[in-house]
């Protein structure tokens, strides 16, 4: 049986489904880095990707530039205060 690994775990290549573009039904080329949605080649855009927020005075972002993005999902022009977080 083959085997491919993935993130330390062994699957097998039977297991591994194909993912579709959210838009045409063609295969994907990769998925939105901020809905999970599929897109090909087609269809992709690029955005800029939040990974990480740190320090207080001023706090700071590290940002991905040119990240796969769907096109479709909109990500909030405003911070959203959550609470329930905290």
């Amino acid at each position: 049986m083959d085997v491919a690994g993935l993130g330390g775990m062994f699957i097998s290549c039977a297991m591994i489904s194909t993912v579709m573009c959210n838009q045409c039904d063609e295969q994907a080329r990769g998925i939105c880095q901020l809905c999970g949605r599929g897109v090909c080649s087609q269809h992709h855009s690029s955005l800029p990707s939040l990974v990480a927020i740190y320090g207080q005075d001023p706090p700071r972002a590290i940002v991905v530039s040119d990240t796969l993005w769907c096109g479709i999902c909109r990500p909030q022009p405003e911070p959203i205060s959550m609470p329930e977080l905290a």
